[in-house]
């Protein structure tokens, strides 16, 4: 079965998001103990690469095709390439958490180092022969606190990530930042996903219903207060 870029996305959204949301939550952890800015710079990188990393393939693929003249057998390669590192992972992650020491595991790690490597040679090539393909691809970089912070003059620039039972949020001020994991649970999805329908259905703004409206102003009143 050939897998094309919208397959890839689709497990990228199943699978590897999961994995961001974990990093996450072990960086704050970190960050309760250590109180440490380092730890707030990796957390926002792996929040901007859980946000944006599907449209961000989404717009660059588009772009850099069209403008690139790239060979639809290089967009495959380099699919695959993605598809079999997410499924090595995924075997990696499943198996390490039932047997950690046994020679399945470690031949699939073996695979996924040689795989990458393989990859990684594979984009050097890729450079080489359509540097602006490449340039476009995958040299869009995340900024640091640091470089936010001297962007803001006044106020606070809020950066969060809505995960399945958490809110990350990072609070970015010019002098000083500040690393949040709410909690949130089914109640929470429930109500945001009530909005999105109410809104996103015309219902609020098409003929005045006292039911939707006070349904609405409920979901509301909850989401801000969260």
């Amino acid at each position: 079965h050939r897998m094309n870029t919208d397959d890839f996305k689709e497990i990228f959204v199943t699978d590897i998001r999961p994995m961001y949301e974990r990093a996450i939550k072990a960086c704050y952890l970190a960050y309760e103990v250590f109180r440490n800015d380092s730890i707030i710079n990796l957390a926002f990188y792996f929040m901007e690469k859980s946000k944006n990393q599907v449209l961000l393939d989404a717009i660059q693929s588009y772009y850099a095709r069209n403008l690139g003249n790239i060979p639809d057998t290089i967009i495959a390669s380099e699919n695959q390439y993605r598809i079999k590192m997410v499924d090595l992972q995924n075997l990696i992650y499943g198996l390490s958490e039932r047997e950690a020491d046994s020679s399945g595991l470690q031949q699939y790690h073996y695979e996924y180092a040689e795989t990458q490597r393989n990859y990684e040679e594979f984009l050097r090539g890729i450079e080489r022969e359509y540097p602006g393909y490449y340039d476009l691809k995958y040299k869009s970089e995340i900024p640091s606190i640091t470089d936010m912070q001297q962007t803001i003059q006044k106020g606070v620039m809020i950066e969060y990530m809505a995960g399945d039972d958490y809110i990350g949020i990072i609070a970015l001020g010019r002098k000083k930042s500040v690393f949040r994991l709410m909690p949130v649970n089914t109640e929470f999805h429930d109500h945001l996903n009530g909005l999105l329908k109410d809104l996103g259905s015309g219902s609020i703004d098409q003929s005045f219903n006292v039911n939707t409206y006070k349904d609405f102003v409920t979901r509301a009143g909850a989401l801000y207060s969260i």
